[in-house]
């Protein structure tokens, strides 16, 4: 159940798509502006879904005060980014605003580009908590029993 809704939730973030997608391929994966060697806005674009979880997982594992590669293990193990919060002591709710704040400003970005326009992003603004709550507290059902499911 948890998977659905953290798809569901991944899903809806793709009102993100075209926010995200366009700040996620402008920058490379150091954050600097795109050069010759980074990932393109077109790229980006089809893998939306991704950009809103590099975002994500960017913010999740800068509040806990992990690595990308460590957040990634845990959740890969069956661990909630807010379990691995609450075991390095940081409070899963600052997760979560983080997240959700990442997920803002990245939105914000794409309005002050013109890349979307304010009545969508006001629509995608909607759903950011929600998004981040499943993001934080979820663990995709590959991963649920420990990730005896991985491929």
């Amino acid at each position: 159940m948890a998977m659905k809704r953290l798809v569901a939730a991944v899903t809806a973030a793709g009102l993100l798509t075209l926010g995200v997608a366009g700040t996620a391929g402008a920058l490379e994966g150091d954050g600097t502006p795109n050069g010759s060697g980074g990932a393109t806005t077109e790229q980006h674009r089809h893998h939306p879904r991704r950009a809103v979880l590099r975002i994500a997982a960017g913010a999740a594992a800068e509040t806990i005060g992990v690595s990308l590669d460590e957040l990634r293990d845990a959740v890969r193990s069956g661990q909630s980014a807010a379990a691995l919060a609450e075991s390095k002591g940081v409070d899963p709710d600052a997760v979560e605003q983080a997240v959700a704040a990442a997920l803002t400003d990245a939105v914000d970005q794409a309005v002050a580009d013109g890349r979307i326009a304010d009545a969508r992003a006001a629509k995608i603004r909607e759903r950011i908590p929600g998004v981040a709550e499943r993001l934080v507290n979820g663990v995709p059902k590959r991963f649920q029993d420990g990730g005896a499911a991985q491929t």
